[in-house]
C-alpha cells in the first residue's frame, strides 16, 4: 500500500468521526461532536454562572466566548434553513435551556446571550 493511499484512508476513517458542516463556496467545518457538545455545556455553565454573579453584586468577569461552532453557524451560514438545520444537527435545541437566543441566531446569524434569570415577585 503506497503512502498517498494510506494518508487518503486515514482522512477518510478521521472525518467519519467528525461532524461536517457544509459552508458556501464548497467548503467545510469539521468538528469534533464530543468536543462540541462538551464546549456547548461548559458555554451555557458559565453562562449561568455569570448570571449567579450578577444577582449577587459579585463582580463580572468577562463574558465567556461562545463556541467556535455556533460562530461557525451563524457567520458561515447564509440562510435561517441552513443555521437551522445545523443548530438541530449539532444538538438538540431546549429554548428554555439554551444559552443563547436561538430565534436572532436563525434569523439574523448574530449570537446573543440569554439570561438564565427568572424575577420572582414577593407578595
Amino acid at each position: 500500500m503506497s503512502t498517498r493511499t494510506r494518508l487518503a484512508r486515514l482522512q477518510r476513517l478521521a472525518r467519519a468521526a467528525l461532524g461536517e458542516l457544509r459552508l458556501p463556496g464548497g467548503g467545510s467545518h469539521f468538528f469534533d461532536p464530543r468536543e462540541t457538545s462538551i464546549a456547548l455545556w461548559r458555554y451555557g455553565s458559565e453562562r449561568m454562572l455569570e448570571d449567579y454573579r450578577e444577582m449577587h453584586g459579585e463582580p463580572s468577569e468577562r463574558p465567556p466566548d461562545p463556541p467556535e461552532v455556533l460562530r461557525v453557524i451563524g457567520g458561515g451560514l447564509p440562510t435561517r434553513a441552513a443555521r437551522e438545520e445545523a443548530l438541530q444537527a449539532l444538538y438538540r435545541v431546549d429554548k428554555p435551556l439554551c444559552p443563547f437566543d436561538v430565534e436572532e441566531l436563525l434569523e439574523s446569524g448574530r449570537i446573543v446571550p440569554k439570561s438564565f434569570r427568572v424575577e420572582v415577585e414577593e407578595s
